[in-house]
């Protein structure tokens, strides 16, 4: 009798038991870390509502500490539990000796929802987000220190990728996590070389090499020397850590070696047919430093690193007395005598008379210029006046003398040449010439000839 009565007794407490849990959770069950041991659906789902009123994320910063976001701030909403029912459906009451024994650890999916503009206003509003906060980085760069090209470490700054920043923020309410560290989630912008970045350590080495470099140049028993104390301050890098010497450093050295080396410069004495002695001012004689490609020159060698002794680059040889820039062939033009000559080898082998531009008005330009272009059957064409060309005229021959327009052409409209037409009846500018004449000179003259316009 007592032993049945025990068993009675039991089966009483396992029958009581199990129907006690038959709408609650069984011993050691928990949901999403919240013991719910005992509760009813309605109970846990209290709690859940209470926790997703009360979710606050933790914003881990470098500069300022830990910034929150409040649930309150996003307007979050809980909005359902289905999966905590279905665990809950899952469960049998009447094995509840068995979770005396092992745990029930339910993951479920919170269903709620918040206000994604919000949050995005909520997230800019972050002191850490500020500009005034943040700091950018600065990359490992090569420096110049005790007579050697050495690299400077890089600075972290407090400058966020905000892209980054919103994605990792969003992700992790979306989560319902608590914390998120910006650093370690990697929203820190970072300097873009390091001093162990490959490309710094190819530039320290290469500009160290540059260094090595010395430039002698000798010229009229005059030395310069170029050494690193002098262009080192050429040499940096650019932003990608490539090695780069400043052109306009080299091109003011040159300029400083064409004041040692350039020859004083001296007017071209022209003697006209005529006896004229005409000065050409334009037609200097000394000798002239080539800078670009003397600077071009020296940039090049620097980048060796090697030792030079050579002349400086020149551009133009001096020309001795008697000589002229522009040889013994070229064409002269003489506007008081409205006359030209073709000179080849220093024969005269053409010559007539001409009509140049309107005095006062269309004169023709004077001084040393070179035939630029050949041209048969062409249309002469004027500036634009009104909205219509000056002239649009036809000619056989054009020769270009410079390319605002001016050149010898036929001109079948003028009756006579030479003279004092031009004062009164000059042309636009251009040389004209009997068209016989254009003729026989356009099959003579050679592209490049010097030609020399005077009064």
């Amino acid at each position: 009798l007592i032993a049945a009565g025990v068993v009675l007794v039991l089966a009483i407490g396992y029958l009581a038991t199990s129907l006690f849990f038959s709408d609650k959770f069984l011993m050691q069950t928990s949901v999403n870390g919240m013991n719910c041991t005992a509760k009813t659906m309605k109970e846990v789902e209290s709690m859940i509502q209470a926790q997703v009123e009360e979710y606050a994320l933790d914003i881990e910063t470098i500069q300022l500490g830990t910034e929150t976001i409040k649930g309150t701030d996003i307007d979050i909403q809980y909005k359902g539990y289905e999966q905590i029912q279905e665990a809950f459906d899952e469960q049998n009451s009447y094995l509840w000796p068995k979770a005396l024994f092992v745990t029930n650890n339910i993951k479920a999916e919170i269903v709620f929802e918040y206000n994604k503009e919000k949050l995005d206003a909520a997230i800019m509003a972050l002191e850490s987000l500020k500009a005034e906060n943040q700091t950018a980085p600065i990359a490992a760069t090569v420096v110049y220190k005790d007579n050697a090209f050495v690299i400077q470490e890089e600075t972290y700054g407090t400058q966020v990728n905000v892209e980054s920043v919103k994605e990792l923020i969003h992700s992790s309410v979306d989560a319902m996590d608590t914390k998120v560290n910006l650093e370690k989630a990697g929203c820190y912008i970072q300097p873009k070389y390091t001093i162990q970045s490959p490309e710094v350590i190819a530039a320290r080495d290469a500009m160290n090499q540059y260094l090595n470099a010395e430039i002698t140049h000798s010229l009229d028993g005059k030395d310069n020397v170029l050494k690193k104390d002098t262009f080192v301050s050429w040499i940096s890098v650019d932003e990608n850590m490539n090695p780069i010497i400043s052109t306009e450093k080299a091109k003011q050295y040159a300029t400083n070696l064409a004041h040692t080396y350039n020859t004083a410069d001296r007017p071209g004495v022209l003697t006209s047919p005529k006896g004229k002695q005409v000065q050409m001012s334009n037609a200097i004689l000394g000798r002239q430093i080539g800078i670009d490609a003397e600077s071009k020159q020296l940039i090049s060698e620097i980048q060796a690193g090697k030792k030079v002794k050579r002349s400086p680059i020149i551009a133009r040889q001096a020309m001795a007395e008697g000589q002229n820039a522009w040889g013994t062939t070229y064409v002269e033009v003489d506007i008081t005598e409205q006359h030209m000559w073709y000179f080849q080898n220093g024969n005269m082998v053409f010559e007539t008379d001409v009509v140049t531009g309107l005095k006062g008005r269309n004169d023709t330009p004077t001084g040393l210029f070179k035939l630029l272009e050949k041209t048969p059957n062409t249309t002469l064409v004027g500036r634009i006046v009104n909205g219509k060309p000056l002239y649009r005229t036809p000619v056989s021959y054009w020769m270009r003398v410079t390319w605002s327009g001016i050149g010898f052409h036929d001109a079948s409209w003028q009756p006579t040449f030479g003279g004092t037409r031009y004062l009164t009846n000059g042309s636009h500018g251009c040389i004209n010439m009997p068209p016989a004449k254009a003729g026989e000179f356009y099959r003579m003259i050679q592209l490049g000839t010097p030609v020399i316009i005077h009064y």
